[in-house]
């Protein structure tokens, strides 16, 4: 089967692609379970079609008492149930529907440390059809005021009418598609003891990708587009930290936890590491996020502001500019390049290519870019 429509990153297909890469089933299974760009149902057809072409496989069920399962009866099972639940969701019976959206914090004034807005719709609706349409008018709504890339969730909660306290929730595209499910059990069969979420939950892949230290990157999937300097990727081996430029000591600290993360099923030993500049903050390194790293892509596009460091970041950690520089740079962007005297001291003190790092020009001209 083709699994590489379930790859969010254009860059990380291409490189399996080049590759020639061969999937084993648990990788196409988890592959199409984290994949943020395609439907509930595109995933269910996928799951149909890996168990008709592929061999079964076994999976860790419980990786603690070493308890391995059939990766297809699992599957099968999940699929049946999504597929009741998601019916049982949109047949409308004894119920009604509300809609959920959040929109990032650049577009109101939000409470410091608020991620965004919060809606939700100021009507119940007894069809899950006419809550789909109305959500979907506000979504176009937010598309012709320029606001679309700023929603971050969508999602349709379902309340019963016999007085159950809790809802049951599906989280929506902007297509008004489902996307997945948090629902309440329809049949005992649908309560199930082992569930292939909770596998995959506990599963560590490693896929090849084409990245490598002091990449600038981004998490797509992300309405920002928030930049970012890549240090590492948990997944890579010893070798491939050594090759990274890490120390001896660095490359097999880092081997010895991603072993542990991928013998105990935690999915850090899948997330990304990397310097970001946060307003209000300066540069921040960390996990960021706790993002795994199949949606990392390329960023492409001018840095502006502040952002700027990233890039001396990126050639310090590329072994192309000096610590030096990297602080004096470092300096220079935060105060926006406005300091005469900084600018006409380091367009005298450094090289031609230095310069250009620093976006600098002769200090007699015009500021302008280079």
């Amino acid at each position: 089967m083709n699994i590489y429509p379930f790859i969010d990153s254009q860059a990380i297909r291409d490189h399996l692609q080049k590759l020639d890469y061969g999937f084993c089933a648990a990788e196409m299974a988890y592959l199409i379970w984290q994949s943020r760009g395609k439907t509930l149902e595109e995933k269910l057809r996928a799951w149909q079609e890996l168990m008709e072409t592929t061999a079964d496989e076994e999976v860790f069920a419980d990786r603690r008492k070493g308890i391995k399962v059939s990766l297809h009866q699992v599957l099968r099972k999940y699929v049946n149930t999504q597929k009741n639940l998601m019916e049982a969701f949109q047949d409308g019976k004894n119920c009604v529907y509300f809609y959920r959206y959040e929109e990032d914090s650049f577009y109101y004034d939000c409470e410091e440390g608020s991620k965004g807005a919060s809606w939700r719709s100021e009507r119940c609706f007894r069809d899950y059809k006419s809550c789909c349409e109305a959500l979907g008018h506000e979504v176009e709504r937010c598309r012709e005021t320029g606001r679309e890339s700023g929603l971050r969730d969508l999602w349709i909660e379902r309340y019963d009418l016999d007085g159950a306290s809790a809802c049951d929730v599906a989280y929506m595209d902007a297509g008004i598609r489902i996307t997945r499910l948090n629902c309440r059990a329809v049949t005992e069969e649908d309560d199930v003891e082992i569930d292939f979420e909770d596998i995959c939950q506990e599963m560590c892949m490693d896929i090849p990708t084409p990245f490598c230290r002091g990449d600038l990157v981004y998490h797509c999937g992300h309405g920002d587009k928030k930049p970012f300097v890549l240090d590492y990727i948990n997944t890579w081996n010893r070798e491939k930290r050594l090759e990274n430029g890490f120390s001896k000591k660095e490359a097999e600290e880092g081997e010895r936890e991603r072993n542990w993360c991928f013998q105990n099923g935690d999915p850090s030993g899948m997330w990304t590491y990397g310097y970001e500049m946060r307003d209000g903050f300066g540069v921040w390194y960390e996990d960021l996020g706790y993002e795994e790293y199949f949606n990392l892509e390329y960023y492409r596009e001018p840095l502006e502001g502040k952002e700027q460091v990233l890039k001396l970041i990126r050639e310090y950690l590329k072994g192309k500019c000096c610590l030096e520089l990297l602080l004096n740079g470092y300096t220079f962007f935060l105060l926006d390049g406005k300091d005469g005297q900084l600018r006409e001291r380091y367009y005298r003190s450094y090289r031609e290519e230095d310069r250009k790092r620093l976006g600098l020009i002769c200090p007699d001209e015009k500021k302008g870019e280079v």
